[in-house]
Parts: structure tokens; sequence; C-alpha cells
């Protein structure tokens, strides 16, 4: 594995990497689709910087991406990492053009690994493509930034947070929409699911009562980072909630309760200017 060049910013969203271009994007931008050898990226550059400072001088042999949307944050993940296997999977039918005209044209069909039509909370699809992609050890990183839903989110992390390595990482994005001015612009449908802080609550309190299964919680801008502990983890047998102790279940029982059906609840209103 080659080590990574440094990112290298032009403005606040344009930077380079390597010999490719990247363009940071809001999830509601209109702009032209990602093409050669220039993909545009859905985060803003706090969250590039965020992530650039995280992974510097880790070694990432197996990295796991849930949610490819324009192939850019694939493709940046594995530049600045290099990983020996970069898996990818999306629920879009596919293919990703521009990230598949990338890895034809660099010839780097054994280094990634990329899968369209996959529900992220399809577990048995997940253990699958973990077969299937060869993975001669446990996995070092997994980056979510899938539907954003807490169930959803939370069958991924049960199925993947097993099968990392002690120490290795597990990052969950946007998890603070619904604590953030984002409620207010997206869909009524999201006003109706649990936010997904509920699972950062769940993995909070297992750190508190097993800080051998989930070693550190982290909770920053634009994502949150949880790292596995030392403790053995059954793939097949593991749930999150076996974990916490004391009220930390009727907490989150709380937590859940508090979406009651569409029908007896309505959208907030959005702030003043």
């Amino acid at each position: 594995m080659n080590a990574p060049n440094a990112i290298e910013w032009l403005d606040d969203r344009e930077f380079l990497l390597d010999d490719l271009r990247f363009t940071c994007i809001s999830a509601f931008d209109r702009v032209n689709p990602s093409g050669t050898d220039h993909f545009v990226i859905v985060k803003p550059r706090k969250v590039i910087e965020r992530y650039s400072a995280l992974v510097r001088g880790a070694t990432v042999v197996n990295l796991l991406e849930l949610g490819i949307h324009r192939g850019g944050s694939t493709v940046l993940f594995e530049r600045m990492l290099r990983p020996a296997r970069m898996i990818a999977l999306d629920l879009m039918p596919g293919p990703c053009l521009p990230l598949e005209g990338f890895i034809d044209r660099r010839g780097m069909r054994n280094t990634y690994s990329i899968h369209y039509g996959v529900d992220q909370a399809d577990v048995g699809a997940l253990e699958r493509i973990l077969t299937e992609s060869d993975t001669t050890r446990s996995l070092d990183l997994v980056i979510d930034d899938a539907s954003h839903h807490y169930a959803a989110t939370r069958a991924s992390f049960t199925a993947l947070f097993p099968h990392l390595h002690p120490g290795g990482r597990y990052i969950i994005e946007d998890w603070a929409w619904a604590q953030s001015g984002a409620q207010f612009v997206l869909p009524e449908s999201w006003l109706r699911t649990p936010a997904l802080g509920v699972l950062l609550f769940e993995c909070i309190a297992v750190n508190a009562a097993r800080s051998d299964v989930i070693a550190e919680v982290t909770i920053g801008p634009g994502f949150a980072t949880v790292t596995r502990g030392p403790a053995a983890l059954d793939p097949a047998a593991f749930a999150i909630e076996d974990y916490y102790l004391g009220r930390s279940g009727e907490l989150v029982e709380r937590l859940l309760a508090a979406w009651p059906p569409a029908d007896s609840r309505s959208a907030p209103a959005p702030p003043s200017p």
C-alpha cells in the first residue's frame, strides 16, 4: 500500500488529492454529476478536515462504506487511506458511472468491491458481501453515510460492528439531523422516525457499562465515531442492548416512544429568519 498524499485546498469548496479534483456541495445543491477525475462530495470542508485529522497515520486494510451516492466519497476515502480492499454499497440499482469509470481507468478492480441494490438493513446481504469481498482479516473502518434512519442504521451497526478488529472505528454520519436545522427542510416522513441520535445514546450507554465492547464514543461536526473494544464478539449473536445496564434500557424506550404515529404529530414550524 502506498502512502497517501495530503489534501490541497484551492478554496472552501474545491480541493485536490493526488491528481483528482473534488468539489464540496450540500445535499440540496443542483450541480453537474461527478465526471472524469473530478468528483462532487456531499460534505463541507470542516468535515473533510476532521476526517483527514482522524485518519492521519492510520493503517487501514479493509474499509467498508455504506452509501455511494455520486461516488466522490468512495474515491476520497480510498485515496486518503489506500486500503487493500475498499468495499462500498448502496441501495440505488447502479451503476454509479463516475465511480465505475474511475475504477476501470485506474485498473483497480482488485481494490474496489462495489455492490448496488443493497439495503443497509439487509443483514444477510452484508454478511455475503463481507464473504465475497474476501476480507482476509477483520474490518478496520466502517463509514455509514447511507439512510440516516435509526432502524436501518442500527441494523447495519449490529451486523458490522463485531467484524471490526479491536481499536477499529465505526463512523456514523449526519447523526444529528433531528437536533439541527436540517429537521425543518426534511420530508414529513423523517419526522415520524426515531432520531438517529438514539443509537449514539445506546453506544454511550454501552461505553459506560462495558468499555471492553465500546471503548470510546466521539461526537463532533458531521459524524460520530464509535471505537471497538477488545471484547470477543460473536457477529451472529451481537445485540447492542445486551451490553448496557441500569436504567439505560428504560431511557432508550422513552426516547423511542417520543415518536408517535404520524397522524398525531405535525411538522415543526421553520425557524424565523
